[in-house]
């Protein structure tokens, strides 16, 4: 279907689940709608094969995919996103906004009315530190500490997280905002210097980190909780999920991971980035060989939280 579209160099990837397969394939970004109606094509087709659905003719679905890229196409789109990677800026988009850089030094225009970005001063646009955070338990609790400790030392702080977006004391919205929606609104709010992110496996999932590199991310543990929603059935799997955000720090930021954690123990092993752990134990051995490699830690010792 791809080569019949005419997106021959896009890529293709699956991974095998205790439930079956989760298959992935890359697409432009001005054609978010045509390419979820090739993901429906292929559903249609593995139920066709495997189940009781009926069969979908191949022409026709190619025809109406084309007729949906040609709908979409957004060439300014491309070439914005081209010269934000250029300029090292940051470039966020949905459905019905466009914008770069964060905060203040951000600018947002609407999907289908972007600027010629030669015409841009683009010393304009700049970015705010990002820290995101994620795990089984605790995200929330952990966004409003570290939103309590910005606050403290003088930052006006964007948060995203299950309850709300918020800009210092000001409750922007209230809703679940743990997913790239949440992290976008932050993001172009006017005024932050540093954006903390909730970020839940329900939106890695359905519409991925929704920022390409942070300063930090966080994962706070694996836990059994919650196992069988949208489709991870093992501790491993959800694992996998969770480690999506490592991507974001793992050229240039740092990952903090928790040492009192099995899993993340483990798959630290596959970080080239720069780590920082935390324990709840000033005796953890993980810590211990860390912190005489030259690394960082923060662990908790006579009731306090000790760097």
């Amino acid at each position: 279907m791809l080569e019949a579209v005419g997106w021959s160099e896009e890529s293709v990837c699956s991974l095998r689940l205790r439930g079956g397969f989760s298959i992935a394939f890359s697409a432009p970004v001005d054609s978010l709608y045509a390419a979820s109606a090739i993901n429906e094509w292929v559903w249609a087709c593995c139920d066709a094969k495997f189940g009781d659905g009926d069969a979908v003719d191949f022409d026709s679905q190619v025809a109406e995919i084309k007729a949906a890229i040609t709908e979409e196409v957004n060439p300014p789109l491309l070439e914005l996103q081209s010269a934000a990677i250029e300029h090292e800026v940051a470039f966020l988009w949905d459905d019905d906004e466009v914008s770069i850089g964060h905060g203040d030094h951000s600018h947002t225009w609407p999907f289908r009315e972007l600027p010629d970005p030669a015409e841009l001063d683009w010393s304009k646009y700049q970015d705010v530190p990002v820290g995101i955070v994620t795990g089984t338990n605790g995200k929330t609790t952990t966004v409003r500490i570290a939103k309590h400790l910005l606050r403290t030392a003088g930052r006006s702080v964007g948060l995203s997280c299950t309850d709300w977006v918020s800009v210092n004391e000001d409750i922007i919205d209230r809703d679940d905002w743990s997913g790239p929606g949440g992290a976008r609104m932050v993001l172009r709010q006017p005024g932050i210097d540093t954006a903390i992110l909730e970020t839940a496996r329900g939106g890695l999932l359905r519409r991925g980190l929704g920022v390409e590199t942070a300063n930090v991310a966080l994962i706070t543990n694996i836990a059994e909780d919650h196992l069988g929603d949208f489709g991870s059935q093992s501790v491993t799997e959800l694992l996998d999920i969770k480690w999506v955000i490592s991507h974001a720090v793992e050229e240039a930021g740092h990952l903090v991971l928790n040492a009192d954690d099995p899993l993340l123990v483990e798959k630290s092993r596959e970080f080239g980035g720069d780590l920082i752990w935390f324990s709840l134990s000033d005796s953890n051995q993980v810590v211990a060989d860390h912190l005489n490699s030259g690394g960082v830690a923060f662990i908790y010792a006579d009731g306090n939280l000790v760097r």
